[in-house]
């Protein structure tokens, strides 16, 4: 009891533990960095057919294995796993963040039971309750409680600075292709308060735990203030119906009402405040819980991405340290003899993964307690493709090579078993390779496929660059042909055997008219971001003799330009700007122009290949010029309008001069002043100039 009644000692007693937890497990990996190796199993044959069977003399280091838990290769893999769901069920519809609430009542009963000042003070209590209600709340969702039952779903845990978890979840209701009605989305969503009269406990419920702010004008020192403005884009505008923007964001009802309000820190906060939630929900777990409706957003790689984006970091400072000194010879210690190569420090996953590393209490008890930080369901197998004897293989430092390769079993992976089986189950013939997780279950120790008897799990080749020679071929070839029992007959096609998988390919007319170019795109596309897609498209234009550049660019440019409109609201300061296709392609080649620039390459190296017009980007640059056009026409005509309606007659000349001298094309200048008694209309006069 002394202990967890120790406050903050406690707060450092359970971070202590997990560090030497988890330096425990990383120390594990660092000292068999030398023991742990990996080579191909034909370069492995080579070497001890050459006499050499010392395994000291082959293979690469592993650095800090997707096997660990947090890892950035573990989050590159969860990544990955959400795109391959993505591809079976299309966009999520639903993304809901769930942050813990310090003052449940399990947790303020357990603190009146057993003392405690406060519930900052047992992290080990906030993360029990917190775990049991997120089971609940997931569970919910499984049986439909408070909409239609989930087809997949998706969650991860993260944990504030401030020591709060919160799970970031994301669900498929399966109907992908649907575009719902704003009638579907305000049943499930709201972004108003509720009335106070008719209902008073969601009034106080959504008043206590989904009010943003104040910030803004109200509070400009907010946490949540960049540069003058709310990065969280709060408070939003009203607006009477929900509608669904040109990005695919849902814009959602938020009515102006005088008599929804409610005050906060001394300010009065309305609809224009209110984060988006479920009120069933609200109800039954009274937390922080925002809903949002996410399946038609062109930006939902970077939602995965954000949900990925691995552990937090302390903030430092860094700052250039003094030159080295000169060595005796009077040479650079950085640079070789020979002259002026420096010398290039090899990478330690390991030190970049526990650098700047910031861990939390709740973090600490969270991983102590060995509760998951990351679930999917359905599951997804990771499908490894290789050459013929091009498999990975583990080997220790002291292994005699000429017994690794007797090892039973050695020869087979999942790839060349799934050739066997094919030799025996007439059903695994009429599938691909990808879809074969669906009706089997691979053991890992075993090394066999076996037929499923519960449950399913969802497919995902690796990831194969078009710079990878047969391999990248190979790849091409098992998403197209099912049933293959051999390599070799994977390089057959209508009785003919070919020498490599580019030429089966080419035969197959998977090649033709740059058809793996397009493909490649196009799976790229299923997980890859903006970014990325313009390096691939740079890639395939240095690299890969794309025959027709103009028709992949018109193919495929939107989806490189799919972050070019967050980038200018950015940098432009203007969160509503909007951009039309022209120069939104323009912005999009000039972002390639400068990734070819990099490899000492330009737009004009490719012939068919539009350029940016450098006079049309100078002014598309221009900051001021875009807000200017960005304005409402009917909201200006009937301004203008009522406007009109009130000028007296001296400012009815101004008007009616300057609108001549616009009609007419005459350029004049107009130069208005004026003066004001006290109590008069204010009279205008003009001096003109050609």
């Amino acid at each position: 009891m002394t202990l967890i009644k120790s406050g903050r000692l406690l707060h450092q007693y359970v971070v202590d533990v997990y560090s030497s937890i988890e330096e425990d497990r990383l120390r594990w990996h660092r000292l068999n960095q030398d023991v742990l190796r990996a080579e191909l199993y034909s370069n492995v044959c080579d070497a001890v057919g050459k006499g050499d069977t010392d395994a000291r003399t082959v293979g690469k280091r592993f650095i800090l294995p997707p096997s660990f838990t947090g890892g950035p290769r573990y989050l590159i893999e969860k990544y990955h796993d959400a795109m391959a769901i993505c591809r079976q069920f299309g966009n999520p519809d639903l993304f809901i963040t769930m942050t813990a609430n310090p003052n449940w009542k399990e947790i303020k009963d357990h603190l009146a039971a057993y003392g405690g000042d406060s519930p900052n003070d047992r992290p080990d209590i906030a993360c029990r309750v917190f775990k049991m209600k997120l089971d609940q709340l997931l569970d919910d969702f499984k049986k439909g409680t408070f909409f239609a039952p989930y087809t997949a779903a998706l969650h991860r845990i993260e944990f504030q600075k401030r020591g709060l978890p919160h799970a970031h979840i994301l669900l498929w209701f399966g109907d992908h292709s649907r575009t719902p009605s704003p009638e579907e989305i305000d049943k499930i969503i709201s972004a108003e308060l509720p009335d106070k009269q008719k209902d008073p406990e969601a009034y106080e419920l959504v008043a206590k735990h989904m009010i943003h702010g104040p910030c803004g004008l109200d509070r400009p020192q907010s946490p949540c203030m960049e540069n003058h403005v709310c990065a969280k884009k709060f408070p939003r505008p009203f607006t009477e119906s929900t509608s669904i923007d040109k990005s695919g964001y849902i814009i959602y009802r938020r009515r102006k009402n005088e008599n929804a309000n409610v005050l906060k820190d001394g300010i009065l906060l309305d609809n224009a405040s209110v984060i988006p939630y479920n009120i069933e929900i609200l109800k039954k777990y009274a937390a922080h819980i925002n809903v949002e409706w996410c399946n038609r957003t062109s930006a939902i790689k970077y939602l995965f991405k954000y949900i990925t984006k691995g552990v937090d970091r302390a903030t430092v400072l860094v700052e250039k340290g003094p030159d080295p000194p000169p060595s005796e010879n009077g040479s650079d210690p950085q640079t070789s003899e020979k002259g002026k190569e420096k010398v290039k420090k090899a990478r330690n996953e390991i030190k970049e993964y526990q650098d700047c590393r910031y861990l939390s209490a709740c973090e600490s008890m969270w991983r102590t307690f060995a509760y998951s930080i990351h679930k999917r369901q359905p599951s997804v197998m990771k499908l490894v493709v290789h050459l013929e004897g091009e498999h990975n293989i583990t080997i220790k430092d002291t292994d005699n090579l000429g017994r690794v390769i007797q090892k039973p079993g050695i020869e087979k992976t999942m790839f060349t078993e799934w050739m066997v089986l094919c030799r025996t189950s007439a059903f695994a013939r009429t599938l691909t390779y990808v879809q074969i997780p669906e009706f089997f279950t691979w053991n890992n120790s075993s090394k066999v496929w076996s037929e499923r008897k519960r449950g399913t799990s969802i497919g995902r080749v690796v990831t194969v660059h078009p710079a990878s020679g047969d391999r990248y071929y190979l790849r091409i070839l098992i998403n197209k042909v099912k049933g293959p029992r051999s390599y070799t007959e994977l390089r057959t096609f209508n009785g003919v055997t070919y020498p490599d998988f580019k030429s089966t390919c080419c035969a197959r007319g998977l090649l033709a008219n740059d058809a793996e170019w397009h493909e490649s795109m196009a799976e790229l596309n299923t997980w890859g971001t903006p970014s990325q897609l313009r390096e691939m498209f740079v890639t395939l234009l240095i690299y890969c003799h794309v025959a027709n550049p103009k028709e992949l660019w018109d193919k495929c440019w939107k989806t490189l330009s799919e972050d070019i409109l967050y980038k200018k609201r950015k940098e432009f300061k203007h969160p509503q700007l909007e951009i039309d296709d022209a120069k939104l392609e323009l912005y999009t080649l000039l972002e390639l122009e400068k990734a070819l620039r990099n490899q000492e390459h330009t737009l004009t190296d490719f012939p068919g290949m539009p350029t940016p017009d450098p006079l049309l980007l100078k002014e598309l640059g221009n900051t001021l010029w875009q807000q200017e056009l960005q304005y409402n026409v009917a909201e200006e005509k009937s301004r203008h309008d009522t406007q009109y309606t009130l000028l007296n007659r001296e400012q009815l000349d101004v008007y009616q001069a300057i609108i001549e001298s616009t009609q007419e094309d005459y350029g004049k200048l107009f130069f208005p002043y004026y003066y004001q008694a006290a109590g008069l209309p204010t009279p205008v006069s003009i001096s003109q100039s050609i």
